[in-house]
């Protein structure tokens, strides 16, 4: 019986799988202690690139807004093969060295949100955001759901 992928690196299941333990073992306050001591044994402080055979996974340690805009400034103004999972991005067939020249060059050149918007093919986020014009779905898109400003201040300290 051949078995299906599913897409997920070895270090993605790892930690997912420590941290199930974790909320199923701890309470609250030991979780985030523990989260901690995982995260530091990994050196995920220093290093918040991992080469995970032939892909880089990042771990920005930021919210969904600057994630989401670091995701779409990777695929449509870097050119990057990028993944958006729960609280990182994995660049396929790319190595740290190669992400992190990509997203310097994003601090020279890269689009405005708008520009950024008007990529994602569904941009409506709220019950009658369908009747708006494709316009002003662009703009509440590029407005409620991109941070630009925050994307790029996360790439300038990830790339120093």
């Amino acid at each position: 019986m051949k078995r299906k992928h599913t897409g997920f690196t070895l270090i993605q299941l790892l930690l997912a799988m420590a941290i199930i333990a974790i909320f199923a073992c701890l309470r609250p306050t030991q979780m985030v202690g523990q989260a901690r001591a995982v995260a530091r044994e990994c050196r995920l402080s220093e290093q918040a690139f991992v080469a995970t055979g032939r892909h880089t996974v990042w771990f920005p340690w930021t919210g969904s807004r600057i994630q989401r805009t670091l995701a779409a400034l990777c695929r449509d103004a870097a050119g990057l093969e990028v993944r958006e999972d729960e609280f990182t991005l994995t660049f396929e067939k790319a190595q740290p060295g190669e992400v992190r020249a990509a997203l310097a060059g994003l601090l020279t050149s890269h689009p405005t949100a708008m520009e950024l918007a008007a990529a994602f093919p569904i941009k409506t986020r709220e019950k009658y955001d369908g009747y708006l014009s494709e316009e002003l779905q662009t703009r509440l898109f590029a407005h409620n759901a991109l941070d630009l400003d925050g994307a790029l201040e996360v790439i300038r300290s990830a790339v120093q």
